[in-house]
């Protein structure tokens, strides 16, 4: 990772440098690695195939353990970021048009408590059986 190259450590030590300064020549060396992942960059932008990506995998592990692991409320903060990272990237949409509007139409539908009442099942098993369908 670039962050822990030599150059971002010598940019730390520098003491020529203010601290804001050190500080800054570290993250920065963390937004330009595309190892770093993104919690720990200094950018806060989630890309689409990171966020798709972790949406499954949470998706997974909550339908497996029936909703409880990760939680109900964690699973709607996946829901979110995920949807907002599919919709922010300027060029998912010119590319995968297709793609994208129907993973943004199953995230949509995740949260659709109208269609939950609607069908009379609980908000968190309608949440489990709508992220565990996106999962086949």
């Amino acid at each position: 990772m670039q962050s822990f190259e030599s150059f971002a450590w010598e940019a730390a030590r520098n003491r020529n440098l203010t601290e804001p300064l050190r500080y800054a020549a570290q993250r920065f060396a963390e937004l330009l690695d595309p190892s770093a992942h993104f919690v720990a960059a200094a950018s806060f932008t989630l890309d689409p195939v990171t966020a798709t990506g972790e949406f499954l995998e949470l998706a997974l592990a909550h339908a497996l353990s029936g909703g409880m692991n990760p939680s109900h409320h964690v699973m709607l903060d996946a829901v979110e970021r995920t949807r907002a990272s599919l919709v922010q990237d300027p060029n998912l949409a010119a590319w995968y048009s297709i793609q994208q509007a129907a993973a943004v139409a199953a995230l949509d539908r995740a949260v659709d408590w109208n269609a939950a009442a609607t069908a009379s099942i609980s908000k968190k098993k309608w949440l489990i059986n709508e992220t565990t369908g996106g999962l086949r």
